[in-house]
């Protein structure tokens, strides 16, 4: 019988109020990551970063957050049978890959994912992280490219990708909450600085299909689009997102050039809810949008090019069904959480194990 691989995960932000607060189908199953890689053979239980003052950091930028000095120490101290240490991005390993050798501390330590450059205090803590780590693992190619080029690795890093919840976000889901939309709309998703709302508000006017924006960004409509434009400007439940994807007609992703992995996340939602959706260009996104295939791609800051897309969007409701069903299908084969615990847990394996990956 082979043995299962005994692992902890130490996370830059807290992960606990997930667990506990859970209910069947008012979000995404926060077990489901760890119920798949243990159906894998990988036994993960989560570290988590602890409250203010154990962690003095706790109330100040998350990098600093995410150190958290005792939690290391315990893990240093308690942890010591395991086969590896998953620590989230290069801030949680610190600690750990500074004083394993004085705790004669043997399980593999493992990074996984990498930080943007560009930060002093960030760019010194990947310096001394990433190099003394026994794997690195990414989230895409760029990630990888960046590690590899830009330090020296004990072995290669591997990709092991994004994961949605497929079970939560699908096409069938039933409609649970009521919401005062347009019969007819576009819809957009997200918060963060990467998004361009105003080149997809441009690319809209005049088009006879409402605009429905769910972020917290300061925007300004124009006056002559007030009423085509609706902003939902507060949190909403996931089921509450979950009711805008399935009665969007399609769905957008504009964003400004990056290689920041920005708009992922809607993004992934969306083509599990196999809706058809328009994503601009950028160095991740085209990693998982085909144009024409699963989706549609537009040059960033191109209001014009974007409109044209819309345009052929939602006049080709035959094309832009097919777009859908091929996003979810690309989603079943590559973002499901089934997917991406067989990637994870065969990168764990190989650590673990020493075969050389």
């Amino acid at each position: 019988m082979v043995k299962n691989i005994k692992t902890v995960v130490l996370t830059n932000t807290r992960q606990s109020g997930r667990f506990s607060s859970y209910i069947s189908d008012c979000a995404p199953n926060p077990f489901l990551e760890y119920q798949c890689l243990a159906d894998s053979g990988i036994n993960q239980e989560l570290r988590d970063r602890n409250k203010f003052p154990i962690n003095p950091w706790a109330r100040s930028n998350i990098l600093f957050a995410g150190i958290d000095v005792i939690r290391a120490i315990r893990v240093l101290i308690f942890d010591r049978k395991v086969d590896a240490v998953v620590c989230v991005y290069e801030n949680t390993a610190l600690v750990i890959s500074a004083l394993r050798r004085v705790f004669f501390f043997t399980p593999k330590l493992v990074l996984y994912e990498v930080s943007s450059p560009g930060w002093r205090w960030r760019d010194w803590v990947m310096s001394f992280v990433i190099p003394r780590v026994d794997m690195v693992l990414t989230l895409t190619e760029h990630s990888k490219l960046f590690a590899e080029s830009t330090y020296q690795l004990k072995r290669p890093a591997i990709v092991t990708g994004y994961w949605v919840d497929d079970t939560f976000y699908y096409p069938e889901a039933p409609k649970t909450e009521s919401q005062a939309l347009p019969e007819r709309f576009i819809l957009a998703v997200g918060d963060d600085h990467s998004r361009d709302y105003p080149t997809l508000i441009q690319a809209c006017k005049d088009l006879d299909i409402s605009l429905v924006l769910r972020t917290g960004a300061n925007l300004k409509v124009p006056e002559e689009q007030r009423k085509q434009v609706t902003v939902i400007s507060e949190r909403l439940s996931y089921r509450a997102l979950r009711d805008l994807y399935l009665q969007a007609h399609l769905v957008v992703v504009p964003l400004h050039p990056t290689q920041h992995p920005g708009g992922i996340t809607s993004l992934f939602e969306a083509m599990a809810m196999a809706k058809p959706v328009i994503c601009s260009i950028t160095g991740v996104t085209t990693d998982y949008v085909q144009h024409g295939k699963t989706g549609l791609l537009v040059s960033p800051g191109d209001s014009a090019a974007l409109r044209a897309t819309i345009l052929r969007a939602i006049g080709n409701p035959v094309e832009a069904k097919h777009l859908g069903v091929a996003a979810r299908n690309f989603v079943e084969r590559n973002l499901s959480i089934a997917a991406f615990t067989q990637r994870m847990a065969e990168a764990i394996k190989s650590v673990v194990r020493n075969d050389g990956r």
